[in-house]
C-alpha cells in the first residue's frame, strides 16, 4: 500500500479561526468531507482527493491546533453523504475531433492516442479511458459505462 500523505494545499485552505467549530462538528458525527464543505472548500478539491488523504490532512489540521482525535458522537451516517444514486447517473459533454492527430474539446482534454492495428493496441489510452479516469473519482463510483453517439469517418 502506498504512503498516504497530507495535502498541503488543502491544509492551507482550512480556516484556523474556525478550528473549534469544525472540530465540534466531527464530534457530532459529521464526516470530514461535509466539515470541509462547511469550511468553504470546493467540491472539486474534496472529490479529487482520496478519503485517506482527506483523513490524514484533517488529522494534521487537528494536531496543528492542539486538538485531539474526537470520536464521532453517533453511530449513524452523515446524511449529506448517503449513497442516494442507486441507478445510473449521466455526465454529458461534447468533443469535436477534427483529425485523429489533433483533438478539440469543449469540456474535456482528450488524448486520442490509441491506434489498433491487427488487434494490437499501439497507443496509451482511448477516449473512453481518458474521460472515464477523470470523471469516475468525482462521482466516487465503482465503475462506469461509456456511451457515445455520432460517427467517425
Amino acid at each position: 500500500m502506498a504512503d498516504v500523505t497530507v495535502n498541503a494545499t488543502l491544509l492551507g485552505l482550512l480556516p484556523a479561526a474556525s478550528f473549534e467549530k469544525l472540530h465540534a462538528l466531527k464530534g457530532l458525527g459529521v464526516c470530514i468531507r461535509c466539515i470541509l464543505r462547511y469550511a468553504a472548500i470546493s467540491d472539486h478539491e474534496l472529490y479529487s482527493l482520496d478519503t485517506a488523504v482527506l483523513n490524514h490532512t484533517w488529522d494534521a489540521f487537528v494536531a496543528a491546533h492542539g486538538g485531539s482525535a474526537v470520536p464521532t458522537g453517533s453511530a449513524g451516517v452523515c446524511t449529506c453523504c448517503l449513497d442516494v444514486f442507486e441507478g445510473a447517473l449521466g455526465a454529458a459533454g461534447r468533443a469535436d475531433l477534427i483529425a485523429k492527430s489533433k483533438d478539440r474539446s469543449s469540456f474535456f482534454t482528450l488524448y486520442w492516442t490509441i491506434r489498433v492495428l491487427e488487434g494490437e493496441r499501439l497507443g496509451e489510452s482511448s477516449v473512453e479511458e481518458a474521460i472515464g479516469d477523470i470523471v469516475l473519482p468525482h462521482f466516487q463510483a465503482k465503475s462506469y459505462k461509456f456511451h457515445t453517439a455520432g460517427r467517425e469517418d
